[in-house]
């Protein structure tokens, strides 16, 4: 990679040293926290389903979904490693690191199966990395019951991976059987860890419905996902209340809602999180759109054809983070929407909506001549021009929001800390509510003395409670079994 820089010209180094710093401190920033957090216990809001019972059957707990979310996987893994590496929470951020490494390796090793010059293929990676490794994403790197957010979105490149692996002109880089056998156990994978992993089975379902190689593994992969959805649901579900089922789903509320989860790639910084900070979105959106338009204006200047192109981009692969994403958005603007168009701007959506410009990336790369015929192409272009100008706006669009992405990454190191600092309060108020030796009227002195404690501090993390007031539940409905739940897992 230092050669490529060294034989470059200037504009070319300053767009490759651009993309390698912001590159270098996301990732940097998401090692960096992980190593801190590991083994310091944290629960935070819907992380406190992951705390089972004793009277709790296990089998009944682990597929009984939360908010509508099947959390199979999440409930196991909890399991596990409370046994093995006790508390899960405090390798969670490990565990997401590399995960997201996956992610890396499988859009490095997709971009240069499509994409031969090394040059070209290298903005194209450091572009689609820094998209994946975004701190705006902050509450899903430091937030335990997010994990599986990773999980699928990873699920979906390196499905991407292997769809392009069987366009390769030459060997498969993976086995044809291995690449069935992946079609259709991850689906069922992606099924049982978070609600948006419908969304991948119907990305998989699509691609199968395209590709007759591997078309039998596909559709059964994801029909046998949908089916264990439905028999979850069916049997163990207990209702859904992320859907806000007071106002009617209007088309223009939903539409808007779906525009900006995607013109909001670029985001403010955590503390412009709030309805009243509407100026500091102003240049992440602008920033936002411009990326988007580029990557479709370059993919436009590639084939007249649009249909045959999208056609292509499904059956090599490119297209699938993309269909995803719309996939999610579309679900995410009916459930969400009436909440406000804000809501479609939070840092959590992000790890699936920059699927979006990632795939707008890789279909780029795909067309470059390796499966399009030459009536297909508008005109023939300098590929190297279109991903220098790719790197050259998306540099200049990282600097522009340099300060909002730098502060996001400190803050994030901040609210960490301040998560964990109230949830080791919550420890040793349960520590103190089970400890009997101590006079009822003391101890409840020194709980009334914690409770103010708490709840003057930012960040508050306590079980979610429709309806009621968080200091009213704290004080009078945290049921000793919580506390000992909370106890025994940290």
């Amino acid at each position: 990679m230092l050669k490529i820089i060294k034989g470059e010209d200037w504009l070319t180094k300053f767009i490759l040293l651009t993309l390698y710093l912001f590159c270098f401190s996301a990732f940097a920033s998401i090692v960096f926290i992980g190593i801190k957090s590991t083994g310091k216990p944290l629960l935070y809001e819907d992380s406190f389903a992951l705390l089972k019972s004793d009277s709790e059957a296990f089998i009944n707990w682990a597929l009984t979904p939360h908010n509508g979310h099947p959390i199979v996987f999440l409930r196991i893994l909890d399991t596990l490693l409370v046994k093995i590496i006790k508390p899960f929470a405090g390798y969670n951020i490990l565990i997401s690191s590399i995960i997201l490494l996956l992610g890396m390796i499988s859009i490095s090793k997709t971009i240069n199966i499509y994409e031969s010059n090394k040059l070209n293929a290298l903005i194209a990676t450091l572009s689609s990395w820094i998209l994946w490794l975004s701190p705006w994403q902050w509450e899903n790197i430091i937030w335990e019951f997010q994990t599986p957010w990773f999980l699928i979105s990873t699920l979906v490149l390196i499905h991407t991976f292997c769809l392009a692996s069987l366009n390769k002109k030459k060997e498969l880089s993976i086995d044809l059987k291995y690449i069935k056998l992946y079609l259709l156990i991850s689906p069922l994978i992606a099924i049982v860890s978070s609600g948006q992993g419908i969304c991948y089975s119907l990305v998989v379902i699509i691609s199968g419905i395209y590709i007759r190689r591997v078309r039998k593994s596909s559709i059964v992969g994801g029909l046998l996902s949908i089916g264990l959805l439905l028999i979850i649901k069916l049997s163990y579900s207990t209702g859904i209340y992320t859907i806000n089922d007071k106002a009617p789903v209007q088309i223009l509320n939903s539409l808007g809602h779906f525009i900006i989860l995607f013109v909001s790639i670029f985001k403010a910084s955590i503390s412009s999180f709030n309805q009243e900070s509407k100026i500091d979105w102003i240049i992440p959106i602008i920033s936002s759109t411009l990326l988007i338009t580029t990557l479709i204006k370059l993919i436009s200047k590639k084939a007249t054809n649009n249909r045959n192109m999208i056609k292509v981009a499904i059956k090599n692969g490119s297209f699938s983070p993309a269909i995803f994403a719309i996939i999610f958005g579309i679900i995410t603007c009916v459930s969400r929407s009436n909440y406000g168009f804000h809501q479609a701007a939070v840092s959590r959506y992000l790890t699936c909506s920059s699927l979006l410009p990632i795939s707008l990336i890789l279909i780029i790369c795909s067309l470059n001549g390796k499966y399009l015929t030459t009536n297909d192409y508008k005109r023939i272009v300098s590929f190297k021009h279109d991903y220098l100008n790719l790197g050259l706006i998306f540099s200049l669009l990282l600097i522009i929001n340099s300060v909002s992405f730098y502060t996001t990454i400190s803050q994030t190191q901040v609210a960490y800390s301040q998560r964990q600092k109230n949830f080791m309060l919550l420890l040793n108020t349960c520590d103190l509510k089970l400890n009997k030796s101590i006079k009822e009227d003391i101890r409840e002195a020194q709980l009334e003395e914690m409770h103010k404690k708490f709840y003057s501090s930012p960040g508050v993390n306590i079980p979610p409670q429709p309806g009621s007031n968080n200091y009213k539940y704290f004080k009078k409905n945290l049921e000793s079994k919580i506390c000992k739940s909370i106890i025994y897992h940290y």
